[in-house]
């Protein structure tokens, strides 16, 4: 099968030669991106190309017969090949693939290729994944889905079971990779390590799920011609999709306490349409609205609702949610981008509320009673002070974001009980804080020093006044776990902090802002095993310069340097052998004077894709030395083997010092 892809990579791209270092998921990969831009066209792959390709000949036959089932159809032999690439290379599995997907007659159509390749694939999925992919069918076409968002409502729906040295979220994210693997979803807008932050359903893919989902009455999907005709006492999951005045004004629907389990309204509303009469849906579980809807079903007390999701409804306001607290069994609540500018205070009632999100509210405050949620895992706000009594919500895994300086005192120094916590963003605003400053950064850094302790894995911190110099020699022991750092704003460290050493296994994103770096501290950062992407700034180096080595930074695959008063730095050949976009900014005359000249070893990043080159400048009589480096860098970039999209720019600097 890696032939197969492989021969239609090249026809794709127009070349004849590709890096030996794909293999099937590298290239199911690129493809995919091809077919997400369009760039697939119908044919069937030259089997003269990859000769080299080891490859069983006792299959060859069965590929040809699967390739011809496929009719050449872009999207099916990338979906049958996410499916072959994870089975074992044996004639007894293939040619039980092959019978899988029927015979071909002239009367079928090229979507019923797909659609049996397609039910070939659904029926191999694990029988929990498969819940989850059926899942999808609920949210509207060409909708770009979060994947955090997505994933904590399996939760809330019981689709992810737990499983000992695994965490929910954590289970959840191996079931939507395995999605993405087997190419039943797209990724959209990778992130570190890989990961895509969201994901689309290809539209032939969603009608597939949408027919299997409706006729397993797993979702029930109505316009408006079925409003009058559906059984709604056997509705689980309701999504309905309406546009603007396409209901008849004759066709009445009640939303009652007796009629919820999964309700997902997507329309438009005239102003004052209301939708009320005899309907009832006895088991639906959860409620979803998208868009600017101006109305909202009233929330009785003895609903079985589980999922809230208000996302994009600006004409949502306080009214519309003061009896959310009879709401007993909901977990999940999402109020992004609404109006809602306060909860109840009988909120503390939802004892079960797993995720709350009030990001993009009008929502600047807590009610004392959120501390009764103890249940708790996910909290998503705007940059909000947190009260105190925090201390006992022991479930707490994702928390942002944070006003530590409007917080209370208690919450700071508690907040290193949250033993669970995985994710924490802080906000850092000195200024809220008149005489008390010492105390606030004493509490703050025992906090993190805990909380490395535990399971932290992402610390996000954002501060517009300057240097962080409170925590570069504080956070001891170094946090073990950590994934994910981030400072942005105007802030940065004086020198580079010392728990950021070799003993964190884990790291794999890194952005930070430093004064003065030293030649140490580049080779502890190049040596990190699980480095993947780097973002630094850095303002002064060694006057000789930085020079990655040899066997430097084997896992980057995204490096982003900006040195706009120093000379930038050098890389040796076998350095960043994985590097995929570099951004790169540095001062030509400091180059020139620490380096001689501006062979920076970019042609040594054989796997670049991407390049940015940003070249400072602070006076006009710099400018000759600007073009000299332009030159010198595009012939670096025309030695690499992938010719990466490139940019190069000037930046004229008049200051000459970033902090």
């Amino acid at each position: 099968m890696n032939r197969l892809l492989l021969g239609m990579l090249l026809e794709v791209e127009g070349i004849r030669q590709l890096p030996d270092l794909y293999d099937d998921r590298q290239l199911i990969n690129r493809l995919r991106e091809c077919l997400v831009n369009k760039r697939l066209q119908k044919f069937v792959p030259d089997k003269n190309f990859c000769s080299k390709d080891k490859f069983p000949v006792q299959l060859e036959w069965i590929m040809d017969e699967i390739l011809q089932k496929c009719d050449g159809l872009p999207l099916a032999i990338i979906t049958i090949a996410s499916l072959l690439a994870d089975k074992p290379k044996t004639k007894e599995e293939w040619t039980r693939v092959r019978n899988s997907i029927g015979s071909m007659h002239e009367k079928d159509v090229e979507l019923e290729v797909i659609d049996k390749i397609l039910s070939l694939s659904y029926f191999d999925l694990p029988h929990s994944i498969k819940t989850c992919f059926l899942y999808l069918s609920i949210f509207p076409e060409d909708s770009e889905i979060s994947r955090d968002c997505l994933i904590w409502r399996w939760i809330a729906e019981g689709f992810i079971v737990g499983k000992h040295g695994y965490s929910l979220k954590e289970l959840g994210e191996s079931y939507f990779n395995e999605l993405i693997n087997r190419s039943m979803i797209q990724p959209v807008h990778m992130e570190y390590g890989g990961m895509p932050t969201s994901c689309r359903v290809h539209d032939i893919i969603l009608d597939f799920i949408i027919t299997k989902s409706t006729g397993e009455n797993f979702v029930t999907i109505l316009d408006g011609e079925d409003l009058s005709t559906s059984s709604s006492d056997k509705i689980r999951r309701l999504s309905i999709r309406k546009k603007k005045k396409i209901i008849p004004e004759n066709v009445e629907i009640s939303i009652t306490n007796d009629n919820m389990d999964s309700f997902l309204w997507h329309t438009e509303f005239d102003e004052g349409t209301l939708l009320q009469g005899t309907r009832s849906f006895p088991h639906l579980w959860s409620l979803t609205l998208f868009g600017p809807v101006k109305w909202m079903p009233p929330l009785l007390d003895r609903l079985v609702l589980r999922i809230l999701d208000l996302y994009d409804c600006r004409y949502m306001i306080n009214d519309n949610i003061e009896d959310i607290a009879n709401l007993c069994q909901l977990r999940y609540l999402s109020l992004k981008n609404t109006h809602i500018k306060r909860l109840p205070v009988q909120i503390r009632k939802l004892e079960f509320l797993q995720t709350l999100d009030i990001r993009h509210t009008g929502v600047q405050e807590l009610p004392g009673s959120i501390i009764h949620l103890k249940q708790l895992m996910r909290l998503e706000a705007d940059p909000i002070g947190l009260p105190d009594g925090f201390a006992n919500m022991e479930a707490l895994q994702e928390l942002s974001w944070v006003h530590i300086c409007k917080s209370s005192k208690n919450f700071v120094q508690d907040l290193g009980n949250f033993s669970n916590l995985r994710v924490l963003k802080i906000i850092w605003q000195t200024q809220f804080l008149t005489h008390c400053l010492e105390t606030y950064q004493e509490a703050l850094v025992s906090s993190l020093c805990k909380l490395g302790e535990h399971n932290l894995r992402c610390l996000h911190i954002k501060y517009n006044a300057g240097e962080l110099d409170f925590l570069v020699d504080s956070w001891c022991p170094p946090p073990h776990l950590l994934q994910k750092f981030v400072m942005n704003g105007f802030c940065y460290f004086s020198r580079f902090p010392k728990w950021i050493n070799s003993s964190l296994y884990e790291l794999s994103y890194l952005d930070i802002d430093v004064k003065v770096m030293a030649k140490e501290d580049l080779h502890m950062l190049a040596g990190l095993p699980s480095l993947r992407v780097l973002r630094l700034f850095l303002n002064i180096i060694p006057e000789e310069g930085f020079t990655v080595r040899s066997s430097g930074f084997q896992c980057l695959t995204e490096l982003h340097l900006h040195n706009s008063n120093g000379p930038g730095i050098k890389f040796e050949a076998g350095a960043v052998p994985k590097v995929q976009v570099l951004i790169f900014r540095f001062h030509a005359y400091e180059s020139v004077q620490v380096y001689g000249d501006f062979d920076f070893g970019v042609q040594h990043l054989s796997s670049l894709g991407r390049i940015s080159v940003e070249i400072c400048y602070t006076d006009e009589r710099s400018v000759f030395l600007v073009e000299v480096a332009e030159s010198a860098i595009e012939n670096e970039i025309k030695l690499l083997p992938k010719h990466p999209i490139f940019k190069i720019k000037r930046w004229y600097n008049e200051n000459s010092c970033l902090f």
